[in-house]
C-alpha cells in the first residue's frame, strides 16, 4: 500500500548512532500509533530495536534504564493547535534527562480539501520540545506528520481512497523523518505552524482550561448501547464510567481528551456527540460566561484588578459546576426513550461514517505493557 522509497536509501551513516528507540505514543483513533509503527519499522531496517510504550503505562522506569545508545520519542495528536493535555502531563511527568536524545512528533489532522492540505500542529510539538529541555533532554527533533482527520464531532471520515493517499504520504513523511533523526541529525520543522500556534495561544489554552470539559459532556449512546463497558475500558485517559444497576451506559468524566477512540471503535456505533447539547451549553453559559470576561479585562486596567481576576475564577468555577449538573442530568435524560430520539434526532454523527486508522485494532494501542516490533 505504501511507497517504500526510503527503503532502498543509501545515506545511513555505516557508524548507528542508536541501538534502540523508545516510543512513548497517545493515540485516539490509530493515527499516532501507525506513525509509531512506521517509524519503528524503518528503525527495524537500521538495526535499531524499537519498543512502543502507551502514555497511560508507568514510564518512570522505562526512561531511567535507558541507555546513552537510546533515543526517546513522544509522540501525540493536535488538539486546538497545541498538544493534549495528557501529553503535556507526562512530559511534565518525566524524569531528569541528564543529556538523553529525545525527539517530539505530532500528528495532525491533514487532507481537509484534498489529501495533500496540510494540517496544522500549531505550538504542541514545541511547547512539549521546551519541557524536554528544561528538563535535560537533548532534542534531535521536533515534527508533524499529516493523517487524516478523525473528530467525527465535526465532519464524517474521508473516502477510503482519500484516506489511503493521506496514509501513503504519511508513511514516506514518517520514514524520511525518521532518517534524519536516527542519523543523528537536528531535525526541526513547523516554525510556521509554531508562529501560528503562538497567534492561537489564547484560544489552545481556553481549550486546555475550559473547552475540555465542554466537549467531554456532549457525548451520549442511543439505544443501540448493550451497556458492554468496551468504550471505559480502553479509554486511555480512563475518563469515562459505566453508571447504571438494570442498565450500565457510559458517562464521560471531566478527564475526557474527546480523542474519538470511544466512538470509532464501539462495536454497535452506539455512541454519538449530542449537537443540541452543544448548542445549549453555549447559548447558557459560554455567551453569558465571554461578556462577564469583557468586563474583567476592563476591570484589569483599574485599581480594582484583583477582585475581577476573583471575579473571573468564580464565573469560570461557576460554568464548570453548572456544566456537571447538566452533563449529570443529560446522562439521565438520555435513558429515556423520548429524550434519547430527540438527542438522536438532533446530532449529525448519526450520519457520519466513523474514522479509525486502517488495520489498527484497540488492543493493538492499549497492551498492558510495553511491546516490541
Amino acid at each position: 500500500m505504501y511507497n517504500n522509497k526510503l527503503a532502498k536509501s543509501g545515506s545511513y551513516l555505516e557508524e548507528k548512532m542508536y541501538k534502540s528507540v523508545t516510543m512513548f505514543f497517545y493515540s485516539g483513533t490509530g493515527n499516532t500509533y501507525r506513525v509509531a509503527n512506521w517509524i519503528g519499522e524503518y528503525a527495524l531496517t537500521k538495526g535499531i530495536n524499537p519498543e512502543l510504550v502507551p502514555m497511560n503505562k508507568d514510564h518512570r522506569n522505562i526512561i531511567d534504564e535507558s541507555g546513552d545508545d537510546n533515543i526517546i520519542g513522544l509522540l501525540f495528536p493536535t488538539h486546538a493547535f497545541t498538544a493534549p493535555l495528557g501529553a503535556i502531563k507526562f512530559a511534565l511527568t518525566m524524569p531528569p534527562g541528564k543529556g538523553r536524545h529525545c525527539f517530539v512528533l505530532a500528528t495532525r489532522g491533514g487532507g481537509g480539501i484534498t489529501a495533500g492540505t496540510p494540517g496544522c500542529e500549531g505550538s504542541g510539538t514545541w511547547l512539549i520540545a521546551a519541557i524536554l529541555k528544561s528538563k535535560g533532554y537533548v532534542v534531535k527533533g521536533v515534527c508533524a506528520v499529516d493523517m487524516p482527520s478523525n473528530w467525527n464531532v465535526v465532519h464524517s471520515s474521508y473516502s477510503s481512497k482519500k484516506i489511503e493517499r493521506i496514509l501513503a504520504n504519511a508513511h514516506d513523511k514518517s520514514w524520511e523523518l525518521a532518517e534524519g533523526i536516527f542519523k543523528g541529525d537536528k531535525v526541526y520543522k513547523g516554525i510556521i505552524p509554531a508562529i501560528i500556534g503562538i497567534l492561537f495561544l489564547p484560544l489552545s489554552v481556553l481549550y486546555l482550561l475550559i473547552g475540555r470539559q465542554y466537549l467531554s459532556k456532549i457525548f451520549f449512546t442511543n439505544n443501540k448501547c448493550n451497556g458492554c463497558g468496551l468504550c471505559a475500558k480502553n479509554c486511555p485517559n480512563k475518563a469515562i464510567k459505566m453508571i447504571g444497576n438494570k442498565k450500565a451506559r457510559p458517562y464521560w468524566s471531566f478527564s475526557c481528551e474527546s480523542c474519538m477512540r470511544c466512538m470509532a471503535f464501539c462495536p454497535h456505533k452506539a455512541i454519538e456527540a449530542s449537537h443540541l447539547v452543544l448548542i445549549l451549553m453555549l447559548a447558557v453559559f459560554y455567551i453569558p460566561f465571554s461578556k462577564r470576561v469583557w468586563i474583567y479585562i476592563e476591570y484589569a486596567f483599574s485599581s480594582v484588578w484583583i477582585s475581577a481576576f476573583a471575579g473571573f475564577v468564580l464565573a469560570a468555577a461557576a460554568c464548570i459546576v453548572m456544566l456537571y449538573l447538566l452533563h449529570i442530568i443529560t446522562n439521565i435524560i438520555s435513558r429515556w426513550k423520548i429524550p434519547n430520539m430527540i438527542l438522536c434526532i438532533t446530532t449529525f454523527t448519526r450520519f457520519f461514517k466513523r474514522y479509525t486508522e486502517p488495520g489498527t485494532e484497540v488492543p493493538d494501542m492499549v497492551k498492558a505493557t510495553s511491546q516490541k516490533l
